[in-house]
């Protein structure tokens, strides 16, 4: 349990109890070989995820009712999975502070009401999948995108009632496949494009 590599089945959290014991229960794992799934009525944070730096399989944060913040992930450099982060309701805050490369198949951001902009996942360069984010009824910026360069498949941006402009685009240098932008009503610009 103290070594570097843990939970080759995944990692699956549904109170806060285990979230804050993982520290405790798995002393010096910093890779998780399997995924994180995180669903539940009652998880605020996941302070308790500090020690993580990689996750091999899925990062799945879906359906947390009381769930403020992710700032617990904020020393994870790479998911070798896909990522969704989808449905709960009071997240305002992803903290994903050094988060570079997601290498699954796609990275999905969708229905975090309360989530305003992307300046959390600043350092990301690299989505090997497809990357969309839709349904975010407050998110006004996408400027957390600065530093992202590639995304091997589709990148998609619809139903953001409040996306007001691209600024943060600027570093996109590769798209595989499509990309879509639409459904977002108060977009009148698409300027952060301009370099490319």
């Amino acid at each position: 349990l103290s070594g570097q590599s843990c939970l080759p089945g995944g990692l699956f959290l549904n109170t806060q109890t285990q979230a804050d014991q993982f520290a405790t229960l798995y002393p010096g794992c910093k890779v998780i070989e399997g995924g994180i799934f995180v669903s539940s009525k009652d998880i605020r944070h996941l302070d308790g995820l500090q020690q993580i730096t990689n996750i091999q399989g899925d990062l799945r944060i879906t359906n947390c009712d009381s769930l403020v913040q992710i700032s617990g992930l904020k020393n994870m450099t790479e998911i070798g999975g896909a990522v969704r982060i989808q449905n709960n309701p009071q997240l305002s805050s992803l903290g994903l502070h050094t988060l570079k490369r997601v290498r699954g198949d796609y990275f999905y951001i969708s229905s975090n009401p309360l989530l305003k902009n992307l300046k959390e996942i600043n350092r990301l360069d690299s989505v090997f999948g497809i990357f969309q984010i839709w349904n975010q009824d407050s998110l006004t910026s996408i400027s957390g995108l600065d530093s992202l360069q590639f995304v091997g498949k589709d990148f998609a941006l619809f139903r953001n009632k409040q996306l007001k402009d691209l600024t943060g685009l600027g570093g996109l240098l590769h798209i595989e496949e499509g990309f879509r932008i639409y459904e977002n009503p108060v977009l009148h610009s698409v300027q952060g494009l301009s370099k490319n």
